[in-house]
Protein backbone atom coordinates (compact mmCIF):
# COMPACT_ATOMS: atom_id res chain seq x y z
CA UNK A 1 0.00 0.00 0.00
CA UNK A 2 1.59 3.31 -1.05
CA UNK A 3 2.44 5.63 1.80
CA UNK A 4 0.64 8.96 1.80
CA UNK A 5 3.04 11.88 1.83
CA UNK A 6 2.59 15.61 1.60
CA UNK A 7 4.25 17.17 -1.44
CA UNK A 8 4.73 20.71 -2.65
CA UNK A 9 5.06 21.85 -6.26
CA UNK A 10 8.04 24.17 -6.45
CA UNK A 11 8.55 27.26 -8.54
CA UNK A 12 11.29 29.83 -9.02
CA UNK A 13 10.90 33.04 -7.07
CA UNK A 14 12.73 36.14 -5.93
CA UNK A 15 13.64 36.27 -2.24
CA UNK A 16 14.67 39.26 -0.14
CA UNK A 17 17.44 38.02 2.12
CA UNK A 18 17.59 38.95 5.80
CA UNK A 19 20.79 38.58 7.81
CA UNK A 20 20.33 38.12 11.55
CA UNK A 21 22.74 38.71 14.40
CA UNK A 22 22.90 39.94 17.99
CA UNK A 23 24.81 42.63 19.83
CA UNK A 24 24.83 45.20 22.61
CA UNK A 25 23.80 48.82 22.37
CA UNK A 26 26.56 51.37 22.84
CA UNK A 27 26.74 55.16 22.74
CA UNK A 28 27.36 56.75 19.35
CA UNK A 29 28.90 59.79 21.09
CA UNK A 30 30.83 59.70 24.36
CA UNK A 31 32.55 62.71 25.86
CA UNK A 32 34.49 63.16 29.05
CA UNK A 33 33.55 66.76 29.81
CA UNK A 34 36.47 68.78 31.21
CA UNK A 35 36.84 72.23 32.74
CA UNK A 36 38.52 74.74 30.36
CA UNK A 37 39.51 77.01 33.30
CA UNK A 38 40.23 76.53 36.98
CA UNK A 39 38.14 77.70 39.92
CA UNK A 40 35.66 76.71 42.65
CA UNK A 41 32.26 75.33 41.61
CA UNK A 42 29.60 77.96 42.35
CA UNK A 43 26.48 76.31 40.85
CA UNK A 44 25.47 72.88 39.47
CA UNK A 45 22.41 72.27 37.29
CA UNK A 46 19.72 70.02 38.84
CA UNK A 47 19.76 68.00 35.61
CA UNK A 48 23.44 67.12 36.09
CA UNK A 49 22.78 63.81 37.80
CA UNK A 50 23.37 60.25 36.59
CA UNK A 51 20.59 59.47 34.12
CA UNK A 52 19.66 63.14 33.61
CA UNK A 53 18.91 64.49 30.14
CA UNK A 54 20.45 67.77 28.96
CA UNK A 55 20.13 69.68 25.71
CA UNK A 56 22.92 71.09 23.57
CA UNK A 57 24.14 74.42 24.97
CA UNK A 58 22.52 73.93 28.36
CA UNK A 59 24.63 75.20 31.28
CA UNK A 60 25.68 72.27 33.45
CA UNK A 61 27.78 74.05 36.06
CA UNK A 62 29.20 77.49 36.76
CA UNK A 63 32.53 78.41 38.36
CA UNK A 64 33.18 81.43 40.56
CA UNK A 65 33.83 84.20 38.01
CA UNK A 66 35.09 87.01 40.30
CA UNK A 67 38.76 86.62 39.34
CA UNK A 68 37.91 86.42 35.64
CA UNK A 69 35.72 89.54 35.81
CA UNK A 70 38.64 91.41 37.40
CA UNK A 71 40.93 90.16 34.63
CA UNK A 72 38.49 91.46 32.02
CA UNK A 73 38.44 94.94 33.59
CA UNK A 74 42.24 94.99 33.84
CA UNK A 75 42.62 93.95 30.21
CA UNK A 76 40.06 96.58 29.14
CA UNK A 77 42.13 99.29 30.88
CA UNK A 78 45.32 98.06 29.19
CA UNK A 79 43.49 98.09 25.87
CA UNK A 80 42.36 101.69 26.31
CA UNK A 81 45.90 102.75 27.25
CA UNK A 82 47.39 100.96 24.25
CA UNK A 83 44.78 102.52 21.97
CA UNK A 84 45.59 106.02 23.24
CA UNK A 85 49.34 105.47 22.82
CA UNK A 86 48.82 104.12 19.31
CA UNK A 87 46.63 107.06 18.27
CA UNK A 88 49.18 109.54 19.66
CA UNK A 89 52.04 107.77 17.86
CA UNK A 90 50.10 107.87 14.58
CA UNK A 91 49.44 111.61 14.97
CA UNK A 92 53.13 112.20 15.78
CA UNK A 93 54.17 110.21 12.71
CA UNK A 94 51.87 112.23 10.48
CA UNK A 95 53.31 115.48 11.92
CA UNK A 96 56.88 114.30 11.35
CA UNK A 97 56.08 113.42 7.73
CA UNK A 98 54.67 116.90 7.19
CA UNK A 99 57.80 118.48 8.74
CA UNK A 100 60.04 116.24 6.67
CA UNK A 101 58.37 117.42 3.44
CA UNK A 102 59.17 121.00 4.53
CA UNK A 103 62.73 119.90 5.47
CA UNK A 104 62.07 120.92 9.09
CA UNK A 105 62.69 117.38 10.44
CA UNK A 106 65.58 115.01 9.78
CA UNK A 107 65.34 111.49 8.42
CA UNK A 108 66.36 110.07 11.79
CA UNK A 109 63.49 111.89 13.51
CA UNK A 110 61.06 110.52 10.91
CA UNK A 111 62.41 107.00 11.41
CA UNK A 112 62.05 107.29 15.21
CA UNK A 113 58.42 108.40 14.79
CA UNK A 114 57.76 105.47 12.43
CA UNK A 115 59.33 103.03 14.92
CA UNK A 116 57.23 104.39 17.82
CA UNK A 117 54.08 104.06 15.69
CA UNK A 118 54.90 100.43 14.80
CA UNK A 119 55.72 99.55 18.42
CA UNK A 120 52.49 101.07 19.71
CA UNK A 121 50.48 99.35 17.02
CA UNK A 122 51.94 95.99 18.08
CA UNK A 123 51.15 96.77 21.73
CA UNK A 124 47.57 97.60 20.72
CA UNK A 125 47.21 94.21 18.95
CA UNK A 126 48.60 92.46 22.03
CA UNK A 127 46.19 94.35 24.32
CA UNK A 128 43.26 93.43 22.08
CA UNK A 129 44.26 89.76 22.16
CA UNK A 130 44.64 89.83 25.95
CA UNK A 131 41.21 91.41 26.33
CA UNK A 132 39.60 88.81 24.06
CA UNK A 133 41.32 86.01 25.99
CA UNK A 134 40.09 87.43 29.30
CA UNK A 135 36.53 87.59 27.95
CA UNK A 136 36.84 84.04 26.64
CA UNK A 137 38.05 82.78 30.03
CA UNK A 138 35.09 84.51 31.68
CA UNK A 139 32.68 82.78 29.28
CA UNK A 140 34.35 79.44 30.00
CA UNK A 141 33.39 79.63 33.66
CA UNK A 142 30.03 78.34 32.40
CA UNK A 143 30.46 74.71 31.27
CA UNK A 144 27.79 73.74 28.73
CA UNK A 145 26.60 70.50 27.17
CA UNK A 146 28.21 70.08 23.71
CA UNK A 147 25.19 68.14 22.36
CA UNK A 148 21.92 66.56 23.49
CA UNK A 149 23.15 64.06 26.03
CA UNK A 150 22.39 61.74 28.91
CA UNK A 151 24.52 62.15 32.04
CA UNK A 152 26.37 58.91 32.76
CA UNK A 153 28.25 60.18 35.83
CA UNK A 154 29.16 63.41 37.64
CA UNK A 155 32.58 63.86 39.21
CA UNK A 156 32.33 67.24 41.00
CA UNK A 157 30.40 68.71 43.91
CA UNK A 158 29.32 72.20 44.87
CA UNK A 159 32.20 74.25 46.29
CA UNK A 160 34.88 71.91 44.99
CA UNK A 161 37.92 73.56 43.39
CA UNK A 162 38.61 72.12 39.96
CA UNK A 163 41.71 72.55 37.83
CA UNK A 164 41.97 73.21 34.13
CA UNK A 165 41.26 70.04 32.06
CA UNK A 166 39.86 68.21 35.10
CA UNK A 167 36.99 65.84 34.23
CA UNK A 168 33.64 66.99 35.60
CA UNK A 169 31.18 64.55 33.96
CA UNK A 170 30.80 61.71 31.46
CA UNK A 171 28.14 62.26 28.79
CA UNK A 172 26.50 59.94 26.25
CA UNK A 173 24.88 61.29 23.10
CA UNK A 174 21.07 61.20 23.34
CA UNK A 175 20.14 61.56 19.66
CA UNK A 176 21.73 58.37 18.31
CA UNK A 177 23.06 55.06 19.56
CA UNK A 178 24.98 52.29 17.85
CA UNK A 179 24.76 48.50 17.94
CA UNK A 180 27.94 46.54 17.25
CA UNK A 181 27.02 43.12 15.85
CA UNK A 182 29.28 40.37 14.43
CA UNK A 183 28.65 38.77 11.03
CA UNK A 184 30.22 35.67 9.55
CA UNK A 185 32.30 36.39 6.44
CA UNK A 186 29.87 34.37 4.30
CA UNK A 187 26.97 36.54 5.51
CA UNK A 188 28.58 39.62 3.97
CA UNK A 189 27.76 38.14 0.55
CA UNK A 190 24.06 38.33 1.42
CA UNK A 191 24.20 42.11 1.96
CA UNK A 192 23.77 44.65 -0.81
CA UNK A 193 26.79 46.72 0.20
CA UNK A 194 30.13 47.17 -1.59
CA UNK A 195 32.78 45.00 0.04
CA UNK A 196 35.91 46.91 1.02
CA UNK A 197 33.92 50.09 1.67
CA UNK A 198 36.07 52.60 3.52
CA UNK A 199 34.39 54.83 6.06
CA UNK A 200 30.63 55.11 6.36
CA UNK A 201 28.29 53.58 3.83
CA UNK A 202 26.36 56.31 1.91
CA UNK A 203 22.90 56.82 3.34
CA UNK A 204 21.17 55.83 0.09
CA UNK A 205 23.09 52.51 0.06
CA UNK A 206 22.92 51.71 3.79
CA UNK A 207 20.78 48.58 4.45
CA UNK A 208 17.73 48.96 6.66
CA UNK A 209 17.87 47.11 10.00
CA UNK A 210 15.16 46.07 12.45
CA UNK A 211 16.37 46.05 16.05
CA UNK A 212 14.37 43.96 18.53
CA UNK A 213 14.86 43.84 22.29
CA UNK A 214 13.10 43.03 25.55
CA UNK A 215 12.91 45.89 28.05
CA UNK A 216 10.77 46.00 31.16
CA UNK A 217 9.14 42.71 30.25
CA UNK A 218 7.93 44.03 26.89
CA UNK A 219 9.20 43.59 23.35
CA UNK A 220 10.14 46.73 21.42
CA UNK A 221 11.31 47.39 17.87
CA UNK A 222 13.63 50.13 16.63
CA UNK A 223 14.51 50.93 12.98
CA UNK A 224 18.15 51.54 12.14
CA UNK A 225 20.73 51.45 9.37
CA UNK A 226 23.99 49.58 8.88
CA UNK A 227 26.54 52.40 8.53
CA UNK A 228 29.98 50.78 8.85
CA UNK A 229 31.81 47.49 8.44
CA UNK A 230 35.08 47.18 10.32
CA UNK A 231 38.10 46.27 8.24
CA UNK A 232 39.66 43.67 10.54
CA UNK A 233 38.54 40.03 10.86
CA UNK A 234 38.38 38.38 14.27
CA UNK A 235 40.87 35.47 14.01
CA UNK A 236 39.10 33.49 16.74
CA UNK A 237 35.53 33.56 15.42
CA UNK A 238 36.27 34.42 11.77
CA UNK A 239 33.73 37.24 11.89
CA UNK A 240 33.68 40.94 11.11
CA UNK A 241 32.05 43.61 13.24
CA UNK A 242 29.31 45.79 11.75
CA UNK A 243 27.97 49.05 13.20
CA UNK A 244 24.24 49.76 13.15
CA UNK A 245 23.06 53.29 13.94
CA UNK A 246 19.67 53.95 15.51
CA UNK A 247 18.07 57.40 15.87
CA UNK A 248 16.52 57.84 19.28
CA UNK A 249 12.87 58.92 19.62
CA UNK A 250 11.75 61.76 21.85
CA UNK A 251 12.84 61.43 25.47
CA UNK A 252 9.48 62.73 26.73
CA UNK A 253 6.99 59.94 26.01
CA UNK A 254 6.60 56.72 24.11
CA UNK A 255 5.10 57.40 20.70
CA UNK A 256 4.53 55.92 17.29
CA UNK A 257 7.06 56.72 14.60
CA UNK A 258 7.21 55.03 11.19
CA UNK A 259 4.96 52.30 12.52
CA UNK A 260 7.14 51.57 15.55
CA UNK A 261 5.93 51.95 19.13
CA UNK A 262 9.23 52.93 20.65
CA UNK A 263 11.05 54.11 23.71
CA UNK A 264 14.67 55.37 23.73
CA UNK A 265 16.96 52.41 23.08
CA UNK A 266 18.83 51.83 26.39
CA UNK A 267 22.61 51.70 26.24
CA UNK A 268 23.92 48.25 27.22
CA UNK A 269 20.74 46.40 26.17
CA UNK A 270 21.29 43.08 24.39
CA UNK A 271 19.28 43.14 21.14
CA UNK A 272 18.70 41.18 17.96
CA UNK A 273 19.32 42.76 14.55
CA UNK A 274 17.65 41.75 11.27
CA UNK A 275 19.60 43.36 8.42
CA UNK A 276 17.84 43.75 5.07
CA UNK A 277 19.99 41.98 2.47
CA UNK A 278 19.99 41.82 -1.31
CA UNK A 279 17.29 40.30 -3.50
CA UNK A 280 18.10 36.89 -5.03
CA UNK A 281 16.30 35.80 -8.20
CA UNK A 282 15.52 32.31 -9.55
CA UNK A 283 15.76 30.36 -6.31
CA UNK A 284 13.40 27.83 -4.73
CA UNK A 285 12.31 28.36 -1.13
CA UNK A 286 11.31 25.28 0.87
CA UNK A 287 10.99 24.36 4.55
CA UNK A 288 14.34 23.46 6.03
CA UNK A 289 13.04 20.02 7.04
CA UNK A 290 13.01 18.82 3.40
CA UNK A 291 16.84 18.62 3.38
CA UNK A 292 18.16 15.12 3.96
CA UNK A 293 21.73 13.87 4.14
CA UNK A 294 22.99 17.48 4.11
CA UNK A 295 22.26 18.19 0.41
CA UNK A 296 19.43 15.93 -0.79
CA UNK A 297 15.66 16.20 -1.15
CA UNK A 298 12.95 13.65 -1.97
CA UNK A 299 11.38 14.15 -5.40
CA UNK A 300 8.08 12.49 -6.37
CA UNK A 301 8.00 11.82 -10.12
CA UNK A 302 5.06 11.55 -12.49
CA UNK A 303 4.62 7.85 -11.63
CA UNK A 304 4.29 8.74 -7.93
CA UNK A 305 7.63 7.20 -7.09
CA UNK A 306 9.98 8.90 -4.68
CA UNK A 307 13.71 9.39 -5.39
CA UNK A 308 16.64 11.11 -3.69
CA UNK A 309 17.97 14.16 -5.56
CA UNK A 310 21.12 16.14 -4.78
CA UNK A 311 20.63 19.91 -4.81
CA UNK A 312 22.81 22.98 -4.49
CA UNK A 313 21.92 24.93 -1.37
CA UNK A 314 22.28 28.70 -1.70
CA UNK A 315 21.43 29.49 1.91
CA UNK A 316 20.26 27.50 4.90
CA UNK A 317 18.10 29.62 7.21
CA UNK A 318 16.48 28.87 10.54
CA UNK A 319 13.12 27.87 9.02
CA UNK A 320 13.73 27.89 5.26
CA UNK A 321 16.25 26.62 2.75
CA UNK A 322 17.01 28.41 -0.51
CA UNK A 323 17.93 26.05 -3.36
CA UNK A 324 19.70 27.47 -6.41
CA UNK A 325 19.87 24.35 -8.63
CA UNK A 326 19.02 20.65 -8.75
CA UNK A 327 15.24 21.04 -8.92
CA UNK A 328 13.13 22.12 -11.89
CA UNK A 329 10.03 24.33 -11.59
CA UNK A 330 6.86 22.24 -11.29
CA UNK A 331 8.51 19.21 -9.68
CA UNK A 332 6.98 17.80 -6.52
CA UNK A 333 9.07 17.70 -3.34
CA UNK A 334 8.18 15.58 -0.31
CA UNK A 335 7.71 17.74 2.77
CA UNK A 336 6.52 15.00 5.14
CA UNK A 337 8.92 13.91 7.92
CA UNK A 338 8.97 10.35 6.64
CA UNK A 339 11.79 8.24 8.08
CA UNK A 340 11.93 4.88 6.29
CA UNK A 341 12.62 5.77 2.66
CA UNK A 342 13.59 3.43 -0.15
CA UNK A 343 14.73 5.02 -3.39
CA UNK A 344 11.99 4.43 -5.98
CA UNK A 345 9.26 3.53 -3.52
CA UNK A 346 5.66 4.19 -4.51
CA UNK A 347 3.80 6.88 -2.57
CA UNK A 348 0.40 8.52 -2.54
CA UNK A 349 1.11 12.28 -2.90
CA UNK A 350 -1.08 14.88 -1.26
CA UNK A 351 -0.53 18.37 -2.69
CA UNK A 352 0.01 21.02 -0.06
CA UNK A 353 0.66 24.70 -0.46
CA UNK A 354 3.67 26.12 1.37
Amino acid sequence: IPVSVRVAEVDLESVDLVVGSQGKVQAAQTVSLSAPVAGPVEWISPDMEAGGYVEAGQILLRLDAADFETAVERSRANLQQALAESEFADVELARMRELATQRLASDSQLQDAQRRSNVNQARLIEAQASHEQAQLDLERTEIKAPFNAVIQSRDVELGQYINRAQTVALLFGADEVEVRVPLAIRQLGFLDVPLGQRGEIPDESAPEVLITGMYGGQKYNWPGKLVRIEASIDPNSNTVQTIIRVSQPSMDTEHNMDGFHRIPLPIGLYVEADIQGRTVDNVISLPRTVIRNNNQVLVVDAENKMHYREVEIFRLEEQQVLISSGILPGERICISPIQAVVDGMAVQPVIQTI
